[in-house]
């Protein structure tokens, strides 16, 4: 009698204890089955908290943010529950394993030295891994003066992206979509920098080859369903080719980016001729930047300011190949040099030329704000 007097006490105190959780609750979770058994209750992640007199309201079926966590209202954290939260039934919370693993190949790439903190998402510097959702609002900052090795060219890239004033912020909801899109990134620059070193195509009007570029209308365009193909060409072929310092720049910095998204991609999705084509996969630095801001793989250029300029003594543009090193197409000697080099050989011919404040980087990898 005494052993069911205990176990009807054990059982009113769960019952209670139920009760009592269950009136703050946001949703009910059966274990057995792995899944909740109510629906979520926000309205996506930019809701409020739900009240206490009402559990379980039902998502507004004509808001616009239902859906904002997916279209499955049973599901937990978009199915993420190693790295993520989500206690209140509105709200992603990543754990800090993930921030680990983005400082571990961090640290792999031999860069120390940086700080971190948590800054809104239209603030901050360096180098941020953030959700891609918009409803966000903060996400983890890399900035400072890091140490990195200069003689490695991922530690260099990543290293100076950090150091430098601009704000890249890396596309991934988990740590594993952030390294993967912080490394294509990388790639692009590396895929840029490579091309360079390795192209050595002639300085004058345009000459391409007609198999796979048409050059009719003067600016040469890659043929219908060949885009991959005609820069892959300038790339293997480049002794082949005749062009001016632009196009050169262009078809490096294109070529770079075409090889991490693909053939099939490319010939889908690209148009454009020789001297348009990379603004589809980089962007120009919206502010003015130290002369100092230079990351591996970034395009930049020397700006002659007379107004009608003789033909091939518009300007330069350079490539920063790492190193306190910078590639720029003329043809012949010199192919690389430091900054104030290029400059010195450049004043030569237009003594009033500046270097531009402005830098082109690859997208690839980065949101969009």
């Amino acid at each position: 009698m005494r052993m069911k007097n205990i176990r009807m006490v054990a059982i009113a105190v769960g019952l209670t204890t139920i009760a009592i959780l269950a009136a703050d609750a946001s949703a009910y979770y059966h274990p057995t089955i792995g899944r909740f058994i109510s629906r979520d209750p926000g309205a996506g992640r930019s809701a409020t908290r739900p009240t206490a007199t009402a559990n379980f309201p039902p998502r507004d079926p004509t808001g616009s943010k239902q859906y904002a966590d997916g279209m499955n209202l049973y599901e937990y954290v978009r199915s993420r529950p190693t790295i993520a939260t989500d206690p209140s039934g509105t709200t992603l919370v990543i754990h800090c394993k993930a921030r680990k693993v983005i400082e571990n190949s961090l640290k792999d790439e031999g860069v120390t030295g940086y700080r971190r903190s948590q800054v809104a998402v239209k603030s901050g510097g360096g180098i941020g891994v953030q959700d891609t959702q918009a409803a966000r609002k903060e996400y983890d900052s890399y900035s400072g003066k890091p140490k990195y090795q200069s003689a490695r060219l991922d530690s260099e890239i990543i290293g100076t992206m950090i150091r430098s004033p601009r704000v890249f912020r890396i596309k991934g909801s988990t740590a594993t979509e952030a390294l993967r899109n912080l490394h294509n990134h990388a790639r692009v620059r590396k895929n840029a920098i490579r091309a360079a070193k390795n192209f050595r195509a002639e300085f004058g009007d345009y000459d391409f080859n007609d198999k796979f570029w048409d050059s009719s209308k003067g600016i040469p365009t890659p043929k219908p369903g060949m885009m991959y193909d005609a820069y892959e060409d300038i790339c293997n072929n480049s002794s082949g080719y005749t062009m001016r310092c632009r196009a050169g720049a262009a078809s490096n910095a294109t070529w770079a980016a075409m090889q991490v998204r693909g053939r099939e991609w490319t010939n889908k999705n690209v148009m454009g001729n020789i001297e348009t084509s990379y603004h589809l996969f980089y962007r120009r630095s919206e502010k003015a930047l130290p002369k100092w801001d230079w990351i591996p793989g970034d395009v930049g250029e020397i700006n002659n300011p007379a107004k009608k300029p003789p033909l091939g003594l518009e300007g330069q543009n350079l490539i920063y190949v790492g190193n306190n090193n910078w590639f720029g197409h003329t043809g012949g000697d010199p192919r690389f040099l430091d900054i104030d080099g290029w400059l010195k050989w450049f004043r030569k011919k237009a003594p009033r030329s500046t270097l531009n404040s402005r830098r082109l980087y690859p997208k690839e990898g980065l949101t969009r704000d």
